[in-house]
């Protein structure tokens, strides 16, 4: 089963120039990625946990990886 970094690396692979992927974008992204499946098929798309934090869900190893990148684009930043 893929990982929480797994998900991450694949929407910063496929990221559109002229849309940059930012540290809480990317952390919206694997919300609704880990979200989607489970509620429409009960079906768990990857490991990991999300916690409620203000702005949205978060998962606090991805975090933990982009945190000193703060907000500045990780898709032009992140190979």
């Amino acid at each position: 089963m893929p990982t929480v970094q797994d998900v991450a690396d694949f929407f910063l692979a496929n990221a559109d120039e002229d849309d940059p992927i930012t540290h809480m974008k990317l952390q919206k992204l694997c919300a609704y990625a880990w979200a989607f499946p489970l509620a429409l098929q009960n079906k768990w798309i990857f490991n990991g946990n999300l916690v409620a934090w203000t702005h949205s869900p978060a998962n606090c190893e991805l975090y933990d990886t982009y945190k000193s990148l703060r907000h500045m684009p990780l898709s032009t930043i992140v190979d």
